[in-house]
């Protein structure tokens, strides 16, 4: 349950920052808030892996 829990709150944090990210024009900091996002994905996608089985 607590495996769930985490997964879906990575990927509502993801979202948020890929939300962030969108508002910015251009620049290295959309960059950053992007692939912090991104990377954000793979841990989350594990603990509902985790979750499932």
């Amino acid at each position: 349950m607590l495996d769930s829990m985490i997964a879906i709150g990575l990927l509502v944090l993801a979202n948020f920052i890929l939300m962030l990210a969108r508002k910015r024009k251009r620049g290295f900091l959309r960059f950053t808030l992007s692939f912090l996002a991104f990377s954000m994905l793979f841990p989350a996608f594990l603990f509902a892996l985790r979750a499932l089985t």
